[in-house]
């Protein structure tokens, strides 16, 4: 082989070099040297110590860690079926050719390019207990008090679903579209 085809061969090995450093680097450093450190007990100033599998058990045993399982299971449970029932919805609403169609991708598709922070700012005011239009709509509406939606042990999770599933529709509408 000439050195013009093994470079030619070689090219775009070469061209992606940097990235895959930076992905071993970056990404398998991380994840080995997490893994290392989750068998070490490590308070920042002193060298860690090596305690094999004491944090697991530690976990295993932990009340917290078993409520944070379900409250991650019932999010899945509630977010990923709404995700795929509602942007499923939206893509075949979406699909027809009415007049305004456009406007109402974009509609649906700007909370995917919107700031998490701009989102979490809309939300946190929709969900105000005092002054919010959630609560203002089901006390006009039905004459219902809301609750504290963020405060409440009860609403906070169902009220992250709503507003992930919210900022996710549009890219899953697209998806399906």
């Amino acid at each position: 082989m000439t050195p013009v085809r093994a470079f030619r061969v070689l090219e775009p090995y070469l061209y992606l070099l940097p990235t895959l450093l930076g992905l071993l680097l970056f990404s398998a450093g991380a994840v080995a040297a997490s893994l290392f450190l989750s068998f070490t007990q490590w308070d920042l100033v002193s060298p860690p110590e090596l305690i094999w599998l004491e944090n697991y058990v530690s976990l295993w045993r932990s009340d917290m860690f078993w409520e944070v399982v379900r409250n991650t299971l019932y999010f899945i449970v509630l977010a990923v079926p709404l995700s795929v029932i509602c942007s499923l919805a939206l893509a075949l609403a979406a699909n027809t050719g009415l007049r305004g169609i456009t406007f109402f991708r974009t509609a649906y598709f700007l909370p995917v390019v919107s700031s998490m922070i701009a989102v979490a700012l809309v939300w946190s005011w929709i969900y105000n207990p005092e002054y919010g239009l959630l609560n203002y709509l089901l006390q006009f509406f039905f004459g219902v008090r809301g609750p504290a939606w963020l405060d409440s042990t009860t609403w906070a999770l169902p009220a992250m679903v709503i507003v992930t599933v919210w900022k996710g529709l549009g890219y899953s509408m697209v998806i399906f579209l």
